[in-house]
């Protein structure tokens, strides 16, 4: 995950620009539901809007940072669900580390965000695995649920154990997530925020490389390329090469780029520790001849 700075502000115009008429019917649908909404009560509404969040986030997955290709392939996530809040139940390691979840006992879903269904900083464009298989309905926090809240809550408030990268507000997914080649892990030794990272990674699989094979596999074979082409620049064999390797690192870097944030810790680790960045770059080839047909 990577940071997306923009202002509500901001956001706004770029909406009513787009739809002029939008936060008028958005208010009419909220006037209008029952006290406890169910999915079908919502217009669909936010899929006018879709073209703007996938323009703001590159047209890649805002949790796993997969690029995405056309409308089809892309969801709008509510960050907060809307209707209902589905139970989660962490796995022992997180249980283990200090992960407590404020949620009922019995194992029920909780009432949604209703109020939060049209805020344009509940709102993301995600791949289907991490938005429908993944995540769904999960909104894990650590503090009681403010489900009658009319703008999203801050980070104190309810202690959501999930990173929202969207807006000027809140912290940079890189600080709390890093990567040891493929491999996610919080960047935080201690506290909430290393607890956040650990759901993060833990709810949308990011460190499986069984589960999400093809995307685990396309995060390996980016680090191989970048490895290539850094090395490519220090043996400075060929000014023509050197000059295509730097404008490819520069492009691999970019927030625009698939697995942003992983590339840029694989080429800090680089710079820092070039053995370590050798090793990895040679059980990653291990690792790809293995799942090669």
């Amino acid at each position: 995950m990577i940071r997306y700075p923009i202002s509500l502000t901001d956001l706004k115009t770029r909406i009513s620009t787009l739809k002029p008429t939008w936060f008028t019917r958005a208010k009419a649908v909220v006037d209008g539901l029952p006290v406890r909404p169910k999915s079908s009560d919502f217009d669909g509404l936010w899929s006018e809007i879709k073209d703007l969040y996938i323009e703001l986030l590159h047209s890649k997955c805002v949790f796993c940072e997969q690029q995405l290709e056309g409308r089809i392939t892309q969801d709008v996530e509510h960050f907060r669900p809307k209707a209902a809040v589905q139970h989660w139940e962490p796995p022992p390691d997180l249980v283990a580390a200090g992960l407590v979840v404020a949620q009922p006992a019995d194992g029920k879903a909780e009432p949604g965000y209703r109020y939060l269904a049209y805020h344009p900083l509940n709102y993301a464009t995600a791949c289907k695995n991490c938005n429908s298989v993944f995540k769904g309905n999960l909104f894990p926090v650590a503090k009681p649920r403010k489900t009658e809240a009319k703008k999203p809550p801050g980070r104190t408030t309810e202690l959501p154990y999930l990173i929202y990268p969207i807006g000027d507000d809140g912290d940079d997914p890189e600080t709390l997530i890093t990567f040891v080649g493929c491999v996610p892990q919080p960047a935080k030794p201690s506290g909430h925020d290393r607890l956040r990272a650990q759901a993060t990674i833990s709810i949308f699989k990011l460190d499986d490389s069984v589960e999400r094979g093809i995307f685990y596999e396309g995060r390996a074979r980016a680090i191989s390329a970048l490895f290539l082409n850094l090395n490519a620049i220090d043996n400075r064999t060929d000014p023509v090469i050197v000059n295509a390797a730097k404008k490819n690192v520069q492009s691999m870097l970019r927030d625009s780029a698939p697995f942003a944030n992983c590339l840029r810790c694989f080429h800090r680790l680089y710079q820092s520790t070039p053995a370590q960045a050798r090793q990895i770059f040679v059980d990653i080839s291990t690792y790809l001849d293995t799942v090669s047909p």
